[in-house]
Formats: C-alpha cells, sequence, structure tokens
C-alpha cells in the first residue's frame, strides 16, 4: 500500500508543478532562477518545492492561487514570512 500511495503521491506532485509552471513559467518564484524537473532528490537545493504565497501557519491553503514554486533553498529561507503584495511576480 505505501508503495502505490507514493506513486500516486508523485503523479499528483508532478501535475500539480506542470500546472503551476504553465501559469507561472519555469523560474524560482523566489530568486528568479529557472527551475529544472532534473533534480529528483527531495534533499537537493535545487529541488523545486511548492511555495505557500500565505504561509499555511497563517492561514493559507494549499490551492492552487495560493501555491508558486520555489527551490528548496529559497523556500525554506523564505520561511513563513508572509509576502508583501509589492514583493510578488
Amino acid at each position: 500500500m505505501a508503495k502505490y500511495h507514493r506513486a500516486n503521491h508523485s503523479r499528483w506532485r508532478w501535475r500539480r508543478v506542470t500546472q503551476i509552471m504553465a501559469r507561472d513559467g519555469e523560474m524560482c518564484s523566489i530568486c528568479g532562477e529557472r527551475l529544472s524537473r532534473k533534480v529528483d532528490d527531495h534533499t537537493d537545493p535545487l529541488y523545486i518545492t511548492f511555495d505557500h504565497i500565505t504561509p499555511i501557519s497563517r492561514g493559507g491553503t494549499t490551492e492552487l492561487p495560493n501555491l508558486r514554486l520555489a527551490h528548496r533553498f529559497c523556500n525554506s529561507t523564505r520561511g513563513n514570512d508572509p509576502l508583501m503584495p509589492e514583493q510578488e511576480n
């Protein structure tokens, strides 16, 4: 059952990445550098992560309008700081 869950999660994740890239482009929303789908090690600083515009800890959701893509390093550096409107891409 665990393998099935991981496989479904992986497919869901990459579909979501594709949807957000189609909407926002293939750049990290924080540093502006290109994102690479070839990085598949989730511990790699360049791994693609979902950045919550309004962090979950501040009432944000996991819905598409509240998500953008960022490198793992950039996203972890931002932490749960709220995004100011003038910082939006």
